[in-house]
């Protein structure tokens, strides 16, 4: 078992019986966030999940990956929509925190933003995930009626770096808005 810088890992290095199921957890440093686990030999454990459970049927090594700031990440639902409707982007944060993050978003795509324009956005510029709380949403409201465009739109959330996260996959969501 191995721990990358940023965090420790249990069961420390030893040895365990053959067949003999075993649970690791990586536990981060504070301001930082458990990544993935990167294993080989038989029975090793490679991904996301932690804690992981890894089957000792010979040498195997566990590497703990944290980075620095739990990660954020942002998904569309719907992913289209006709003009009138709405879509919320969701932004997710791998762990509670203790206060609040503020976390900023880009707006990109061939729709445009604002009244008059395609769609409007609230909350705009950046989104607050509460204290205790793991997620908060962006809610996106396509305007009817836009006589300009003859083909689909897109409206491309990408979230930005910060100092108390970090950026998760995927960074970045798509919502279509699409002509009658």
């Amino acid at each position: 078992m191995n721990a990358g810088s940023g965090g420790t890992v249990t069961p420390a290095t030893g040895w365990q019986a053959s067949g003999k199921v075993v649970s690791i957890t990586g536990k981060p440093a504070v301001n930082e966030a458990f990544s993935n686990w990167t294993g080989s030999g038989t029975g090793s454990y490679s991904g996301t999940n932690n804690p992981a459970s890894i089957t000792m049927n010979g040498p195997i090594t566990e590497t703990a990956a944290f980075v620095q700031g739990p990660a954020v990440t942002v998904t569309a639902s719907p992913t289209q929509i006709q003009e009138g409707q709405t879509a919320t982007y969701t932004i997710s944060i791998a762990q509670a925190q203790s206060k609040p993050v503020a976390i900023p978003f880009k707006m990109s795509g061939t729709a445009g933003q604002g009244p008059g324009m395609d769609y409007t956005l609230s909350p705009f510029g950046k989104v607050t995930i509460p204290a205790g709380q793991t997620s908060a949403s962006v809610t996106l409201t396509s305007l009817a009626g836009d006589p300009r465009s003859k083909t689909s739109e897109t409206a491309i959330m990408t979230l930005q770096p910060g100092t108390k996260y970090s950026l998760g996959t995927p960074n970045s969501a798509t919502v279509t808005i699409l002509q009658p």
